[in-house]
C-alpha cells in the first residue's frame, strides 16, 4: 500500500468510527453535544447537567484519542517502513484529518444535521429552530477545524518521525 492509499484507508476507516460515535451520542442524548449546537439553540435550553459534563468528557477522551491517535499511528507505521521527509508525514497526517472534517461537514452536519434533520438530533423544546439549518455555521466550524488541524499536524508529524 502506498503512502496515498494508506492515507485514504486510515482516514475513511477513521471517519466511519468516529461518525458511528458521534450519531450514536447524539441518538443516545444529543445534550452531550450541546456545545457544538449553533447558539439560538444552546440559548434555549438548560445547561448540562453534572451527569451529562461527565459523559461528554468520557465521550471526548475516546473520540480525541481515536481522532488524534490514528494519523499519528499511520504516520510513524509509514515512516518506519518508508523514512518520510517530514513534509511528507505532515501531509499525511494532514490528509487522514482532512478526510474526517471533510465527512464532518458534508455527511454529518450539512446531510444529517441540516438537510435531513432527524428527531434523534433535536433536542427537545428545540424543534424548528432555524439553528437546525444554518449550513454556514458549520462551514464556520469546519474552516476553523482545518486551521486547528493544520497546526495539530505539525505536532504529530513531527513527533512521529523523531520517536
Amino acid at each position: 500500500m502506498n503512502q496515498f492509499e494508506q492515507m485514504m484507508y486510515v482516514g475513511v476507516i477513521m471517519s466511519i468510527v468516529l461518525s458511528v460515535m458521534i450519531l450514536g451520542s447524539l441518538y443516545y442524548n444529543p445534550r452531550l453535544s450541546l456545545t457544538d449546537y449553533p447558539k439560538d439553540i444552546q440559548k434555549v435550553v438548560f445547561p448540562k447537567s453534572i451527569h451529562e459534563k461527565k459523559q461528554s468528557i468520557y465521550f471526548n477522551i475516546v473520540y480525541n484519542t481515536i481522532l488524534f491517535g490514528s494519523p499519528f499511528v499511520s504516520t510513524y507505521i509509514l515512516h518506519k517502513h518508508e523514512k518520510l521527509m517530514y513534509m511528507d508525514a505532515y501531509l499525511h497526517t494532514f490528509g487522514i484529518l482532512m478526510i474526517f472534517n471533510l465527512v464532518d461537514l458534508l455527511i454529518i452536519d450539512w446531510l444529517i444535521f441540516c438537510w435531513i434533520t432527524p428527531r434523534f438530533v433535536v433536542i427537545p423544546s428545540t424543534e424548528g429552530m432555524k439553528g437546525y439549518k444554518d449550513y454556514k455555521f458549520h462551514l464556520r466550524g469546519a474552516i476553523v477545524a482545518t486551521q486547528i488541524l493544520a497546526i495539530v499536524s505539525l505536532f504529530l508529524a513531527g513527533i512521529a518521525t523523531t520517536i
